[in-house]
């Protein structure tokens, strides 16, 4: 779905990036560059002053913001992400559902983000565990 130039940014997709780049302690800048997208751009965009980015743009934010899923700010930007298949097929086989299905397979990606967020967790703590003290030499 091709964006129209005068579509103002959703307020979600305003602060799912500035969450992101919080959470990760990256400037404007950096995540600009990252996106090969001006700071200027990037700044009117988060503020409101500029529409919608291109699908591109969008995901080439989300490969700057280091998503699991970069084409997931298409989401908060209200597009279907067309250009990836499982998503378009899953939006296909869910057009057969019923309502009662459909709420059956919700709750079973809920549960499968809680496990994942777990496993991320867990990897968080391990690799934590997994560094040397600071000060702490190599034998060698």
């Amino acid at each position: 779905m091709a964006p129209k130039a005068k579509d103002p940014v959703p307020q979600d997709l305003i602060n799912y990036v500035e969450a992101a780049m919080e959470m990760q302690s990256l400037s404007l800048r950096t995540v600009a560059e990252r996106a090969h997208m001006d700071p200027a751009t990037l700044s009117r965009i988060l503020s409101g002053q500029q529409g919608i980015p291109s699908d591109d743009a969008l995901v080439r934010l989300g490969y700057a913001l280091k998503l699991r899923n970069p084409a997931a700010l298409l989401f908060y930007a209200r597009r279907v992400p067309e250009n990836d298949p499982l998503f378009v097929e899953l939006l296909q086989v869910a057009t057969d559902l019923t309502r009662e299905d459909f709420r059956a397979l919700l709750t079973l990606a809920k549960h499968l983000r809680r496990e994942r967020k777990k496993a991320d967790t867990q990897i968080r703590k391990t690799t934590r565990r997994a560094k040397p003290p600071k000060g702490a030499h190599s034998i060698g």
